[in-house]
């Protein structure tokens, strides 16, 4: 996600945030990766965007792998 960490490091948050969303939404199960979807809460939280972070968050707990979720819940 170095593309959206440069919009972001950039100040174009609306185009860092599109860019989580876009890859979110084209790579579907395979964006699955809890690094990925904490990156896209932290951005969110740090942007004070907290109801994003939430549904982030509920959408991680639903759909990853029990075994994957260790990072999500500390």
């Amino acid at each position: 996600m170095k593309a959206a960490k440069y919009e972001e490091k950039h100040r174009n948050f609306l185009k860092a945030r599109l860019i989580y969303e876009r890859a979110l939404a084209e790579l579907g199960s395979d964006a699955l990766d809890e690094s990925f979807l904490m990156q896209f809460i932290k951005f969110e939280i740090k942007h004070k965007k907290f109801d994003r972070a939430k549904v982030l968050f509920e959408y991680s707990l639903e759909k990853l792998p029990d075994t994957n979720k260790k990072r999500i819940l500390n």
